[in-house]
């Protein structure tokens, strides 16, 4: 720290640790936040560690992740759910519930928090597993003298151009689901009414409406 140096045994804290924590800690650094894998937005690794000790189980996938390099994970997988069910620990340790889709309900609705301070959603979150998931796997591997690392892609991530970049998700974003089933009930045509509920919501009229969404602007 800036000039003082100090030296830690790192025997003495594997020994503490005990083997199958420390088989876990790569995958458990690329899921929390490190230097190529996002970080929950103010939940640092102390946070981490803390629901870390308040949900042991999730050293299962962990280590599962560690024994078993580049298996992507499906939101069925066990090992996604002791993540899921990590997550939602990570944002609520007096939680009991295990989907971080129904946690975002229950804080946004009942707690007041704001859209950054509540979790990822589940098809985020499978994203961003499967981007530690692949950090981890190099990690856990660059032991071996010809380590073959599969493509990112399927990992998370995907090729544009000549960059790879981060799939957030697979579902729709809000605004454009909102766009889909947001309709109107005038009837005037060409020009629907200023009452119009797309227009107020700075949309045009679509299929779904009454007006067959052929109308003209005022």
């Amino acid at each position: 720290m800036g000039k003082k140096i100090q030296y830690f045994s790192v025997n003495a804290i594997c020994n503490k640790l005990k083997e199958p924590k420390c088989r876990a800690l790569p995958p458990f650094h690329a899921f929390t936040g490190s230097d190529t894998t996002s970080q929950f937005l103010g939940k640092g690794k102390k946070s981490a560690w803390e629901a870390w000790n308040s949900f042991p189980g999730v050293s299962e996938a962990f280590v599962s992740i560690s024994q078993h390099p580049f298996e992507p994970l499906e939101i069925a997988s066990p090992d996604f759910q002791l993540l899921e069910r990590f997550t939602c620990v990570l944002y609520d340790k007096t939680s009991p519930v295990e989907r971080v889709n129904e946690l975002r309900e229950e804080l946004f609705s009942k707690a007041k928090h704001t859209m950054e301070k509540i979790p990822p959603t589940q098809a985020a979150l499978l994203q961003h597993s499967n981007r530690a998931l692949y950090q981890a796997s190099i990690w856990t591997t660059s032991l071996k003298s010809e380590q073959r690392a599969p493509l990112p892609e399927g990992y998370g991530w995907t090729k544009v151009a000549s960059d790879w970049k981060p799939v957030w998700s697979l579902i729709p974003e809000a605004a454009s689901v909102c766009r889909e089933l947001l309709k109107c009930g005038c009837q005037t045509h060409p020009q629907c009414s200023r009452n119009c509920k797309c227009r107020k919501a700075g949309l045009s009229c679509t299929a779904l409406c009454k007006c067959g969404g052929s109308c003209q602007d005022l």
